[in-house]
């Protein structure tokens, strides 16, 4: 019998130099999913960030759906995802990484399994 294979999921991450605190991130169930909480931490940004870099994440912002299908694509196919963005004050670096997340166990089957793998008290 062949080996079930993971779907793959999307760890999503953005770090801010210098960073006030820990980054922020969520794994995505979807390729779409992982790019839009990207162009949404992009919109929270925009206002932040230096004159050229503005016109560049507002120029991603507007070309969303022919350059997301690439990236997608790109997505689907196990290649990483970044976007640098860069303002006076600070630079936020957005990433996305294809994963295949364990499968948690069971809490009962994990109950079960403690109670058999410790030897009964006599």
């Amino acid at each position: 019998m062949p080996a079930a294979t993971l779907p793959l999921r999307y760890w999503c991450r953005c770090e801010r130099t210098p960073a006030p605190s820990a980054p922020r991130g969520i794994l995505a169930l979807t390729p779409g999913e992982a790019l839009e909480w990207v162009r949404e931490g992009v919109r929270d940004v925009v206002a932040e960030l230096a004159a050229e870099e503005f016109d560049r994440a507002w120029s991603w912002l507007g070309d969303h759906w022919r350059r997301t299908e690439a990236d997608r694509r790109s997505l689907r196919a196990g290649l990483p995802y970044a976007l640098r963005l860069g303002g006076p004050a600070a630079l936020w670096t957005w990433t996305v990484h294809p994963v295949q997340p364990l499968p948690l166990l069971d809490r009962r089957l994990a109950t079960t399994t403690r109670r058999i793998a410790q030897p009964a008290e006599r």
